[in-house]
């Protein structure tokens, strides 16, 4: 009996030997789906520029990442923000529909204390890029979001000011849009 379970031979009919080509064909076409589909990188490494705080978001051209870093050096270093903000304002010049220097104006601004400002910067950004918002998204900049409102509606508290003004109109449209954005993130 011990023999016979060990003397086991395998003969392969038509139906064993197409049922292993399709078991082999299949596994090349998840390889080759695998490599060709993941945005071009077999390694599954995001690119070293174009990408703000590790997060895997949408390219960005090389240069523009290069400011990016240089402006979010300066920030991040305690660095003089109005040379931040030249240096921000002069890549929205170049680059006005990435959204990632709209985030940075607003960053800049909110080192300035002018967080309605940042606000405007900041809605920008969303309207560009709404993964901003998306709480599942590696992009998500709510938190900082939601401390630049903060300081904003305490900032137009305050100043009390004419319903008239239209300013005063911007900024509250600007404030009620990012927070319905952000009360409809996912997660």
């Amino acid at each position: 009996m011990r023999g016979s379970f060990f003397n086991f031979k395998f003969n392969p009919d038509g139906l064993d030997k197409a049922a292993l080509a399709g078991i082999v064909a299949l596994c090349a076409s998840i390889v080759v789906l695998t490599v060709f589909f993941r945005g071009g990188t077999t390694t599954g490494a995001a690119p070293a520029s174009g990408f703000r705080g590790g997060a895997v978001r949408q390219a960005i051209p090389e240069e523009a990442g290069a400011r990016i870093r240089q402006i979010e050096n300066i920030l991040n270093g305690g660095g003089n923000p109005v040379k931040a903000e030249a240096l921000a304002k002069d890549a929205l010049a170049k680059y006005p529909y990435e959204a990632e220097f709209y985030m940075l104006m607003g960053d800049v601004y909110m080192r300035l204390q002018k967080p309605v400002s940042a606000v405007a910067q900041y809605r920008q950004a969303v309207e560009l890029n709404p993964d901003f918002t998306d709480k599942t998204s590696h992009s998500f900049e709510g938190g900082k979001i939601r401390v630049a409102l903060r300081e904003a509606r305490r900032k137009l508290a305050a100043l009390g000011g004419n319903p008239q003004n239209e300013g005063l109109k911007k900024a509250k449209s600007d404030i009620y849009y990012l927070l319905r954005r952000l009360a409809g993130s996912c997660g």
